[in-house]
């Protein structure tokens, strides 16, 4: 398979995932089971490398580990998303519960700064997160969502835990590899809330305040959040 004119070996990887390139089929191609609409996600990427080849599986036990494994034969860019993980893990080796609904992926760069700077990689990661949730809610909530991180790898809104990152970094030649593993609450209400539930509830608000008939609820689409948080995260 060639994916943004690179040539990714994928029988070096295991069945768990199916690939996807942008430049083949026009960015039309799925796996046969994931529910991740690609089509949707490629015409909203305009990132110069991020989600350039895409992976998508409807269950994994973890994208992060996934990812790890593979990391010597993934192009730049490379990112995994999963409909659900059975042993996602959190910031200090903690469960991260990943029922229907959550956006969970791993995306890799490989970044040449001074290993003084490499600290500040999570920070970055967590302030594109904000803007990708921001950006692609526009649409939904005037000015869109405005989220909150709790530092130092936290999504909150309210006060409430919607999302978190995990950032892997490995050195090897000259350069840092870094693996950003996030999960973000989208439309699944358990175990905290999502951000589904939080659109509702604002577009409620309105509409009572300005007395009109409550409309169903626009939802959150799982693609155009992907590719805005990858296209802030580039």
């Amino acid at each position: 398979m060639q994916a943004d004119g690179l040539d990714v070996t994928i029988n070096q990887l295991p069945t768990e995932a199916a690939a996807v390139g942008q430049d083949s089929s026009n960015g039309t191609g799925s796996s046969a089971s994931s529910c991740f609409k690609h089509q949707e996600f490629f015409q909203r990427l305009t990132s110069t490398h991020m989600g350039h080849t895409l992976f998508t599986t409807p269950s994994i036990p973890s994208t992060q580990e996934f990812m790890r494994a593979h990391t010597s034969v993934l192009p730049e860019g490379a990112v995994l998303v999963a409909d659900q993980q059975t042993r996602g893990k959190g910031r200090g080796g903690n469960v991260w519960t990943s029922p229907d609904g959550c956006l969970m992926f791993t995306a890799m760069r490989r970044l040449q700064v001074p290993g003084t700077q490499a600290a500040f990689i999570n920070y970055v990661a967590c302030l594109a997160v904000v803007q990708g949730i921001k950006d692609a809610t526009q649409h939904l909530v005037q000015g869109g969502l405005n989220v909150q991180i709790k530092w130092p790898n936290d999504i909150y809104y309210a006060g409430v835990k919607i999302g978190g990152a995990l950032i892997h970094t490995t050195w090897s030649s000259s350069k840092f590899s870094v693996l950003t593993g996030i999960g973000l609450n989208v439309s699944n209400s358990q175990p905290t809330t999502c951000l589904d539930d939080i659109v509702a509830n604002l577009q409620q608000r309105e509409q009572q305040q300005q007395q009109q008939q409550s409309a169903a609820a626009a939802k959150v689409n799982k693609e155009q959040l992907l590719a805005s948080v990858l296209n802030h995260l580039e």
